[in-house]
C-alpha cells in the first residue's frame, strides 16, 4: 500500500475562511478477487478502500459529494467492460469505491466455446467411418489432441487460484473424457470386426435388445455384423453423453 500522491507534490489552495482544497492523485495498481466460475461471461465486482492514515475518527468526518466515481478520463478496454460504479463512506473516515465490470465474451466464445461445440458434433461421426479404412481411429485422436489444445487455452486466460472452479473448464475436461471413451470403443468395435463369429452370450444378448436386433438373439453372429451394431449404439451413447455435458454447461454459465 501506498499513499495517494506520495509521488507527486500537489498544490493546495488556502481560503482566508480556513477552508483548505487539497486535490491528490495517482496511478494505481490494485488486486480484486475474481469468480470466474461463469467465464466467459463473468461479472467481477471491486471494492477499492480508501483509508485516512494518522488521523483519529473523531477528528476526521469524511462527506460523500458524488454516488459513482468520475468516469470522464476512462478509456474503454477491449477485454472488459464498465457497467457500473458507486462511491460510499462506511464509519466516517473509510472512503469506498465499488467498481462493476463485466468480461467481454465475444473472443472467448469464437476461439473456444464454438470449436468445442462443432468438435462434439463432429466427434461422434467417427463411428460412421468404415473400419477398414483406419481413418477412424486417426480422427478420433485428432479431435482429442484438439480439445487439448482449446483446454491450453482457455486455462492460460484464467486465473491459476480461481475459486470456485471455471465451469467451463470442467466441461473442457468432461468433453475430453468423453473423447477418450470415444477411442476406447473404436477400439472394441475395430476387435469385433475382424472376427469371423460372435458367440452370443448373456451380455451381448442385452446390447442386442438395447440396439433393437432380437432377431440375432439366439445365433452366432458374424463379426463385421456385430460391429456395424456396436457402431450404431456407440454413437448414439456418445451424442447422448456430449449432449448432456454442453446442456449442463449452457445452463450453468449462460442461463
Amino acid at each position: 500500500m501506498k499513499s495517494v500522491g506520495e509521488d507527486i507534490e500537489y498544490v493546495i489552495v488556502i481560503y482566508h475562511d480556513g477552508t483548505v482544497i487539497y486535490v491528490p492523485g495517482g496511478v494505481m495498481d490494485t488486486k480484486c478477487e475474481t469468480d470466474v466460475s461463469l467465464f466467459p461471461f463473468d461479472v467481477q465486482i471491486c471494492i477499492l478502500y480508501f483509508v485516512t492514515w494518522g488521523i483519529e475518527s473523531n477528528l476526521l468526518i469524511l462527506s460523500n459529494e458524488l454516488n459513482s466515481a468520475v468516469i470522464d478520463y476512462y478509456v474503454d478496454n477491449p477485454d472488459w467492460k464498465l457497467i457500473n460504479t458507486k462511491t460510499y463512506v462506511d464509519d466516517r473516515y473509510n472512503y469506498h469505491v465499488k467498481i462493476t465490470i463485466k468480461r467481454n465474451p465475444l473472443y472467448y466464445v469464437v476461439m473456444i466455446i464454438l470449436p468445442t461445440m462443432f468438435f462434439c458434433i463432429l466427434n461422434p461421426l467417427v463411428f460412421l467411418l468404415p473400419t477398414e479404412s483406419g481413418e477412424r481411429m486417426s480422427l478420433a485422436i485428432s479431435i482429442l489432441l484438439s480439445y487439448a489444445i482449446f483446454l491450453t487455452l482457455m486455462s492460460s486466460s484464467i486465473p491459476a487460484t480461481s475459486n470456485p472452479i471455471c465451469y467451463l473448464l470442467v466441461a473442457m475436461i468432461a468433453v475430453i473424457f468423453v473423447s477418450g471413451v470415444i477411442i476406447i470403443l473404436l477400439i472394441i468395435s475395430a476387435a469385433y470386426f475382424y472376427e469371423e463369429k460372435v458367440k452370443i452370450s448373456n451380455c451381448y444378448r442385452l446390447v442386442l435388445k438395447v440396439a433393437g436386433r432380437r432377431h440375432f438373439l439366439y445365433e452366432d453372429l458374424p463379426g463385421k455384423q456385430m460391429s456395424k451394431i456396436l457402431d450404431k449404439m456407440f454413437i448414439v451413447i456418445s451424442f447422448a453423453l456430449l449432449t448432456v455435458v454442453m446442456l449442463t454447461m449452457f445452463i450453468l454459465i449462460v442461463i
